[in-house]
Order: structure tokens, then C-alpha cells, then sequence
């Protein structure tokens, strides 16, 4: 399985590769929470146009919901996103809601986060920091909060790297190394599109991972594959069917949770201003 799923990422970097730099590079995945599409949220939505006020909202439907590996609903999800940026400062908030009633509540809110992120572009290099807390209306004690630094890189395939550490209950460290690239495509009705690829891998402390795994040692936790469309269908308002796979890599990780790969199919309504 670990070679299978090596080749895999390997092959998207050698497709990817072959693409023209910079031909539309795709971003970090925006604003999708833990989304099944991505599995993490963008931290920065920085489309401030170097000062001005920038606010926007997203409206995602996915067949599951699926973070760093977890599977917390097998059952389709709607996860709404909105958030402000004022010059290199963004809030945002973001939930899940439950279409079904696998964690039994059918039309209630699962989950609930806050987001607050600081983004910085240095030359060729972009810095952020910022901090999340994860709240669970309907779960005792599930509440929990990060802190997270992010390093990334304007270069073909345009690296990421971000450390999340949870002071909150896991006291741990979680590690996430993104790549992606987008590859324009014909205008359809006169509206931009392109192809965006990504992939991205986890790694989590002990600390970490015998939290949120119940595996107590250091190791490389999870893996995702993401193609999605994005297309303009209006001034401000895009539409971005998507289709991922995910993974747990970890072989102990991988006995101790029932639900390790999943492939997930969704789409994601967005306007921004």
C-alpha cells in the first residue's frame, strides 16, 4: 500500500511538472474547512487587493467528511464558510452540518470552527501564523484549539508547508506539506476554468497521534489527492465540482480505525467581494 500510494503522489508531481510554471498555479484550498475535498482549510484568504476589504462565503456539499484520515460522516455533508479579510488579517468561521443521521443529527450542526490568520507575502516566500478552535455544539469535552505557523513557496507546484501544534487537548504537533498546480482550460461561455491538482501529506507527533489515532509514536498519518474544476459562472460567483481520495498511511493508524481510505466527491458554491 505505501508504495502504491508513493507512486501515486509521485505521479501527480511529474504531471504537474510538465505544466507550465505559473500557468494559473493553484492555491492553497480555499477556505474549505476540513472539508472532504481537502481535508484543510486555507489559512489567509488573502485576495485583499493590498488593503481594501475583502469578504466572501462558500457553500460546500460533499458525500462525506474526512480530516487528516479521520472519517467523522460517511454520509453526505454541507459545510458553509465565510469569511473577512482587511489587509493581511483574515477571520472566517465554519461548520458542518449533517444531511443524515450517522452521527445522530440529521440537519444539526456537527461542528462549528473559528479562524483567525495573519498572511504575508516575502518575496519569493509567503508567511502566515494564526490560530483555530474547533468547537462541537453536541459533543461533551470535544472542544479543542491550534496554533499554526505556515511557510510556502512561489515556485512550480507552489509548496506549502504548515505546523499546527493543539494546546487544547492533544498537546501536540501536526505537520502538513501541500503541493499543487492549476492548468488553465478554454473559456466555457465565455467564463474562465481550469484544472487544479493537488496533494497533500500529514505527519503528527506522538503526542498528537495518540489523541486524535490512538497510536502513540511519531509518523506520517494521512494522504490526498484532489482534482477539481473551478469555473466562473458570474461576476464574483464560482463553482467547483471536486473529487478526492484519501488515505491513513500509518500501518498502525490503519488497525486501529475502521474507515482508512476514502474517496470523496463533492462541489463548492463560492462568492467573494
Amino acid at each position: 500500500m505505501r508504495c502504491v500510494i508513493v507512486a501515486a503522489v509521485a505521479g501527480i508531481m511529474a504531471l504537474l511538472s510538465f505544466s507550465p510554471a505559473f500557468a494559473g498555479e493553484a492555491e492553497e484550498p480555499a477556505r474549505a474547512g476540513k472539508a472532504g475535498v481537502f481535508g484543510e482549510r486555507a489559512e489567509g484568504h488573502a485576495e485583499d487587493g493590498g488593503g481594501r476589504l475583502s469578504y466572501g462565503a462558500d457553500l460546500g456539499f460533499f458525500s462525506s467528511y474526512v480530516s487528516r484520515g479521520l472519517t467523522y460522516s460517511e454520509d453526505p455533508v454541507l459545510q458553509p464558510n465565510a469569511w473577512v479579510t482587511y489587509k493581511d488579517v483574515t477571520a472566517s468561521v465554519w461548520g458542518n452540518v449533517d444531511m443524515t443521521d450517522y452521527n445522530g443529527m440529521a440537519g444539526d450542526l456537527y461542528e462549528l470552527d473559528y479562524g483567525l490568520d495573519y498572511s504575508v507575502d516575502a518575496g519569493d516566500f509567503e508567511l502566515s501564523a494564526g490560530a483555530l478552535y474547533y468547537s462541537y455544539p453536541h459533543i461533551e469535552d470535544g472542544d479543542t484549539a491550534e496554533a499554526y505557523v505556515g511557510l510556502g513557496y512561489h515556485a512550480p507546484l507552489h509548496p506549502i508547508l504548515t505546523v499546527y501544534y493543539d494546546f487544547w487537548r492533544g498537546d501536540g504537533f501536526y505537520g502538513l506539506l501541500t503541493i499543487g498546480h492549476g492548468i488553465p482550460l478554454p473559456e466555457v461561455a465565455g467564463r474562465e476554468a481550469s484544472l487544479e491538482l493537488s496533494a497533500q501529506v500529514g505527519l503528527g507527533s506522538k503526542d498528537y497521534n495518540a489523541y486524535n489515532y490512538g497510536s502513540d509514536h511519531t509518523a506520517f498519518t494521512d494522504v490526498v489527492l484532489t482534482a477539481s474544476l473551478p469555473v466562473s459562472v458570474a461576476d464574483h460567483v464560482s463553482v467547483a465540482p471536486s473529487v478526492s481520495w484519501s488515505s491513513v498511511l500509518d500501518r498502525t493508524i490503519r488497525t486501529k480505525n475502521s474507515h482508512s481510505d476514502a474517496v470523496i466527491f463533492g462541489g463548492m458554491v463560492t462568492a467573494s467581494f
